[in-house]
């Protein structure tokens, strides 16, 4: 009885990574034990031939040689009998001669030391797994670096760096690899060994659509782990949990809305002139601007604003870039670094993200109406939650929409008759800066239609960013089994010619003409479903604003005109690096919006 019960605790509170931890110190200390105490003894008589054949010794160490040799010339136009054959010889090989050593071990060390057949299995096993640990290793960076080194015989319409995830990543070509995949090889690619990407509407209403989450979930995606390691993986967009998304979804959406109402235009303002006064825009018409730069720092003053109630210095948008510059490899290698943790039993803990508290110049934000919305509901959320969902929308300000911003400015000065138009259609509203209101903007056709198509010719995210993993679903008509991670390319899907006419021009018109066939539904940036972005309303009137506000003020020209934003960004899990130097001239001098 005592042994049963001993048997039922180790099994019922003790996981097997315990019996790991035990075994592997024992393993490493074997080698040590048999090296001082072990003596080798002279056979009692030699073997014979026939003895030596027939316990296997030849066969078991050549058959596996022959075995690998072969497979080693194994080429794509190969019968079928070949590449069973090859791999039969090898697998017979090993399962003669793998066991030997351990009958050997355990034969001579029996009838000499009785007490150290255990430690020598330890040894040995140690020794043979290492060996396997290190060369399979190797083998893959040789597979690795032959295939990217070859000559284009086998697949000449693809890059071969298309086949390493982690080279695409690092290339920064990660959408156009993507879409060239799609183009080869049709709407479903497997992308890696244990992950599909699709290319159709249908799949993607099925993934992220309302029903997704009982099919699909974000535990073990790229998205979960990255929440999980940045201390995010209970905000509204990354947990995994119903009932903390069923409470964390109205308090989040309600008090976004409320804010966008009450301050979100005014913002918006106040952070453009600020940032129009910092560069002297209009003071000298000839000096370029950096259009860029001044985008990207008016989304990060609006989005502090927004967050936390305060303009964010630059010091702290310096400091913060590296949370977007290196969110690409590093997610390249997160699986590994969990991995390495998990076996070395050391935990990962979140990362302390440093918020600004500082809610003196803004007291109407997001943080502090979600911690009023929390008290009149009753709810005990703690602050470090509502914390984690304004930092989340900090990021979505400035890590996404600012990249957004300035490709919706390189498509308009790159197209200038879609400029002109916009100017029209702007300039028509009123005649001063201040009357152009959001509510005004919003029934502009041809400012919301410009957005739209940025949208869809430049998502911000890549569909990697978006993965799931399956629980077992169908996907059009194709069975993704458990733990395979799936995900809709959004570059490939607002490309596609079967939804697109002319998917590779800048097009705003497509969005407003009543006789236009394109189907729209194969761009939908701000997703559908229960994870639907609760801040699309705020992307809108940020663009809508900043737009309307420069070209109603100044006429833009662009000076970097050799600049190509498929040639020059680094596109992966999303897209950064658009660069504009533009002149800007006040339509009326002496008025500079600020």
């Amino acid at each position: 009885m005592p042994v049963l019960r001993m048997g039922r605790a180790l099994k019922n509170h003790i996981s097997c990574r315990w019996c790991f931890d035990i075994y592997l110190p024992f393993g490493l200390l074997s080698p040590v034990v048999i090296f001082v105490t072990f003596q080798i003894s002279k056979p009692v008589a030699p073997m014979s031939l026939r003895e030596n054949v027939v316990c296997l010794d030849p066969l078991g160490t050549a058959m596996p040689s022959i075995g690998a040799g072969l497979l080693s010339t194994l080429q794509s136009d190969f019968g079928t009998g070949q590449w069973m054959v090859y791999q039969v010889i090898l697998g017979e090989g090993i399962g003669m001669g793998f066991q030997l050593p351990v009958f050997l071990v355990q034969t001579t060390l029996l009838s000499t030391y009785w007490y150290l057949p255990p430690h020598g299995l330890d040894a040995l096993s140690f020794i043979q797994l290492l060996g396997d640990c290190i060369f399979v290793s190797i083998a893959r960076d040789i597979f690795r670096n032959r295939l990217l080194a070859g000559n284009h015989t086998t697949l000449p319409m693809v890059d071969p760096r298309a086949i390493c995830n982690i080279q695409m990543v690092l290339t920064g070509r990660l959408m156009f690899t993507f879409k060239k995949l799609h183009d080869t090889y049709g709407p479903v690619v497997r992308i890696g060994p244990s992950e599909l990407s699709f290319a159709t509407n249908s799949a993607f209403d099925t993934i992220y659509g309302p029903y997704g989450d009982n099919n699909f979930s974000l535990y073990g995606s790229r998205k979960g782990l990255l929440g999980s390691l940045h201390g995010m993986a209970d905000s509204l967009g990354n947990s995994t949990e119903k009932d903390n998304r069923r409470m964390l979804r109205p308090l989040v959406a309600t008090s976004l809305n409320e804010l966008l109402g009450a301050k979100g235009e005014q913002y918006c303002h106040l952070a453009m002139a600020e940032q129009l006064a910092f560069h002297n825009v209009g003071q000298t018409e000839a000096a370029p601007v950096p259009l860029s730069t001044l985008n990207n720092r008016y989304l990060w003053q609006f989005a502090n604003m927004a967050a936390f109630g305060n303009r964010g210095d630059e010091a702290g948008r310096v400091s913060f870039n590296p949370h977007v510059d290196w969110l690409d490899p590093f997610m390249c290698f997160l699986e590994t670094l969990l991995a390495i943790c998990f076996i070395f039993r050391r935990p990962v803990h979140p990362v302390e993200v440093n918020y600004d508290k500082d809610q003196s110049a803004f007291p109407d934000n997001l943080h502090s109406r979600l911690r009023q919305a929390a008290s009149r509901s009753m709810l005990q959320v703690p602050d470090s939650l509502l914390q984690v969902n304004c930092f989340v929308l900090r990021f979505s300000i400035y890590g996404t929409a600012d990249n957004m911003l300035n490709a919706l400015f390189y498509f308009l000065l790159k197209n200038p008759q879609c400029l002109r138009r916009l100017e029209a259609e702007v300039l028509s509203v009123g005649a001063a800066v201040d009357e152009l209101s959001d509510d005004c903007l919003a029934r502009l056709p041809y400012l919301n239609a410009c957005i739209n198509e940025t949208f869809r010719i430049t998502p911000a995210f890549n569909g990697g960013i978006l993965q799931r993993v399956s629980w077992g679903a169908t996907v059009d008509g194709i069975y993704v089994p458990p733990g395979v991670a799936v995900s809709v390319d959004h570059y490939t899907l607002g490309h596609a010619p079967q939804y697109w006419e002319k998917p590779d021009i800048f097009n705003p018109d497509r969005w407003i003409d009543q006789n236009c066939k394109d189907n729209f539904k194969a761009s939908r940036p701000f997703l559908i479903g229960a994870r639907q972005c609760p801040g699309r309303q705020m992307a809108y009137q940020m663009f809508r604003v900043c737009v309307a506000k420069l070209v109603y003020l100044y006429s833009l020209e662009l000076v970097n005109n050799d600049f190509d934003i498929e040639r020059d960004t680094f596109s992966s899990y999303h897209w950064t690096g658009v660069k504009l130097d533009v002149t800007m001239k006040p339509r009326t001098p002496g008025v500079f919006g600020y």
